[in-house]
């Protein structure tokens, strides 16, 4: 399977944390995109501002993170993305950091990140903590 990990997903922890992710894979392509929780975050928070201001449309991954079900609730089960298209569109919107700062998305690896979508975005893509 072809990994493609943003800056912090790279690195190894060295504030004590957990080795955790938020992962998007495709069976089809084997292809799987790594972000750690706190880049995630970052991208879902800004969508949800969004969203909040009236500017986009209130997305699959973005709801599931808001409101704690799918892939971010207490079992954290794998969701499939069913709007992958919409949300290509949303993260485009999104503004990433110029330079890579801690919890939040680097502009280099949002590029990664649609890419990893527009090039999957007829597959059956699925989202889960790990």
């Amino acid at each position: 399977m072809k990994v493609f990990k943003t800056y912090w997903s790279q690195q190894v922890p060295y504030w004590g944390a957990f080795d955790d992710y938020i992962i998007i894979a495709s069976q089809q392509s084997k292809e799987r995109f790594l972000f750690r929780p706190e880049e995630f975050n970052y991208l879902c928070l800004e969508i949800h501002e969004m969203w909040q201001a009236k500017k986009v449309g209130y997305i699959q991954i973005a709801k599931e993170w808001n409101e704690c079900t799918g892939f971010n609730d207490l079992d954290e089960f794998p969701s499939i993305i069913e709007d992958i298209e919409a949300s290509i569109l949303v993260i485009e919107r999104i503004k990433g950091t110029s330079q890579v700062e801690y919890t939040k998305l680097w502009e280099k690896d949002k590029a990664k990140l649609l890419q990893f979508l527009l090039r999957n975005k007829f597959d059956e893509l699925k989202i889960w903590k790990e």
